[in-house]
């Protein structure tokens, strides 16, 4: 299990496919990574790490790959950030829901967010199964 399996897993599905080989670089990056920074891993960090400077279409469907149910090598995560600059991480299945019904009610004061989506930050963690037998998860 862990990273090598899902590069494998990747070629198997997407051989010669564009965003296998980014989906690969944000893999080996990841692996690079000391496990601390592993936490929070926004599209900025992943953009520096492909030496990219804008989102294009091969980058978002790598990060498509790599959160599929087939793959499984990232879980996304969001940051809501607030009218007053505070921060609540949301978990997958919230953003998710949130996402889907249109609505997102601020954890503090109960009442709805409008315009939610400008307000939160989307990151990125590696799986369990990512994180299973990776070199970097016993090491750092």
């Amino acid at each position: 299990m862990g990273a090598a399996e899902i590069k494998a897993d990747v070629l198997k599905w997407w051989e010669g496919v564009p965003a296998a080989g980014v989906s690969m670089q944000i893999i080996e990056f990841i692996e690079r990574l000391p496990v601390s920074e592993w936490e929070m891993l926004t599209y900025s960090t992943l953009l520096k790490a492909l030496d990219k400077n804008e989102i294009d279409d091969d980058f978002l469907a790598a990060i498509n790959i790599l959160t599929n149910s087939h793959i499984n090598a990232l879980e996304i995560h969001g940051l809501f950030v607030d009218e007053d600059g505070q921060e609540h991480e949301m978990g997958s299945d919230e953003l998710a829901d949130a996402r889907l019904s249109g609505t997102f009610i601020h954890p503090d004061t109960g009442v709805e967010v409008r315009d939610f989506e400008e307000r939160i930050i989307p990151f990125f963690t590696p799986s369990a199964r990512f994180r299973t037998h990776t070199r970097s998860a016993g090491s750092q």
